[in-house]
């Protein structure tokens, strides 16, 4: 059994990467799994239930970010098939629906769950110089606090690892990433 799996890490290592062109992603900490994927050949990351912002299309691009990772960083072979469209939060735990999906796609580790990406802002400072000069001083630069509202979003993901042969979950595991912007609003 390993105590990182490769899947885990490939996905933490997905989510460093960004969802949209003016959007990063820190990730400072990572996934740590007991789930055994030496009985798995090959990995399908279905896709995703979704909620939240329809800036991006939120499961497509989890499904690609993870898929892109794992074949770096995983020495299972991952699957290339369209996203499956998921509306179900209560989706992983339908054993007979992930047994079907196993079967079809020679019994793979299945990955799958739900994704909320959600826009949010927080208040930023940094400091200023502020020029004093009336006419009664002379002239003066004092350091001025100013507050911006920064743009930025949410992620919280919960990833179920289902056995491609049995349809029943192996692992879940729910993390929430928050993202800024590089640019203050």
């Amino acid at each position: 059994m390993r105590s990182r799996g490769a899947c885990i890490a490939a996905l933490s290592a997905a989510l460093g990467s960004s969802c949209a062109p003016n959007h990063t992603v820190p990730v400072d900490r990572q996934f740590y799994s007991t789930i055994d994927t030496t009985p798995f050949q090959r990995v399908f990351v279905a896709g995703f239930v979704v909620n939240g912002s329809n800036d991006i299309d939120t499961n497509v691009e989890t499904v690609r970010l993870l898929r892109s990772q794992l074949q770096s960083r995983s020495r299972l072979r991952v699957i290339e098939s369209d996203p499956l469209e998921l509306s179900d939060p209560d989706s992983a735990s339908d054993v007979a629906y992930w047994r079907r999906i196993g079967e079809e796609f020679r019994e793979p580790l299945i990955v799958t769950g739900t994704a909320v990406f959600n826009p949010v802002s927080r208040a930023r400072s940094s400091l200023q110089v502020a020029e004093l000069s009336p006419a009664s001083l002379r002239h003066r630069e004092v350091p001025t606090r100013v507050y911006h509202q920064q743009p930025g979003y949410q992620l919280r993901l919960t990833v179920a690892f289902i056995d491609g042969r049995t349809g029943v979950t192996m692992r879940s595991d729910t993390t929430s990433f928050p993202g800024w912007s590089s640019r203050p609003g």
